[in-house]
């Protein structure tokens, strides 16, 4: 059985690509550029996962904290700003997980922390907007489940 991390990853994931995905990649754990052929890509990863029940008792369902990633890639070309060519991506990626901050039963509740600007992120002109989003899980008793 999954752990409550890998299945907010494919919640997120699911969410991202359901209908009209939001980009032309949507991946889990980038750690290469953005191939040329695409114009926009979303890479999910976790951050970090913390308790957040003060007390554990067997058994009993344990409240967790965790930290997701959303990076939004653009190519921001010549004529574009970098933050012009990755702000409809944001937005879109943005809107589509406050549509159910549940995703889906998957979690608690989905809340946005901040958002990371990083610039020619990959020496080509392509700008990074890093969304971040604080989870609230809850495990059974003694799994990560």
């Amino acid at each position: 059985m999954s752990t409550i991390v890998v299945k907010t990853v494919d919640a997120i994931e699911a969410a991202l690509k359901a209908g009209t995905p939001v980009a032309s990649l949507i991946e889990r754990g980038r750690r290469r550029p953005v191939p040329i052929s695409s114009a926009t890509a979303v890479a999910i990863r976790p951050v970090q996962i913390e308790v957040a029940q003060a007390q554990m008792v067997s058994g009993m369902p344990v409240s967790w904290n965790g930290s997701y990633a959303v990076e939004c890639y653009a190519r921001s070309g010549k004529s574009t700003s970098p933050d012009v060519a990755v702000d409809e991506l944001v937005q879109d990626v943005y809107a589509r997980l406050m549509q159910d901050p549940t995703l889906g039963g998957v979690v608690v509740v989905i809340r946005p922390q901040g958002i990371a600007y990083d610039f020619d992120a990959d020496g080509e002109l392509t700008a990074c907007a890093t969304l971040v989003f604080n989870v609230l899980h809850r495990a059974n008793g003694a799994t990560l489940s």
